[in-house]
């Protein structure tokens, strides 16, 4: 199944991108565009404790994000460090 979903990214997310510098804005949109494909491309993992959430590695950088298939939405939740993206 290969749908493509509508992206609706937080306005935290938005902000975590804005302020990267121009090579890692491209690996995360390259990255986001993956995961619009139903099942999601990339190195992507479902986070435990959570029945829809999943995570997506993008070098140090991760991806917290839930693919709505009914509402043909992929929802990203928060763009952080590794370190700073669990908390």
């Amino acid at each position: 199944m290969n749908t493509l979903l509508e992206i609706v990214i937080t306005s935290s997310a938005a902000k975590s991108v804005k302020n990267l510098g121009s090579n890692e804005k491209k690996r995360i949109y390259d990255a986001i565009k993956k995961l619009c494909f139903v099942p999601p491309r990339g190195d992507v993992k479902k986070l435990k404790g959570y029945n829809k959430i999943m995570r997506c590695r993008v070098g140090n950088w991760r991806i917290i994000f839930e693919q709505n298939i009914s509402a043909n939405e992929l929802i990203i939740y928060k763009i952080d460090s590794r370190g700073n993206v669990y908390k």
